[in-house]
């Protein structure tokens, strides 16, 4: 997964930062965070990444 976040200069970066199946979603500016398998878990896709 490829997330993009703006810049507290509010400019958006050249590349977007890659999360891993073993990385954390995290939504700062509202102080969530949770494991990125947690976001696919009653998905097709959660086996797909435990297998990858």
């Amino acid at each position: 997964m490829e997330v993009l976040r703006r810049r507290p200069d509010g400019t958006w970066p050249e590349r977007p930062e890659a999360v891993g199946p073993g990385g954390e979603l995290r939504f700062e500016s509202i102080g969530f965070a949770a494991p990125l398998l947690a976001a696919y878990a009653t998905t097709p896709l959660a086996g797909a990444a435990a297998a990858g």
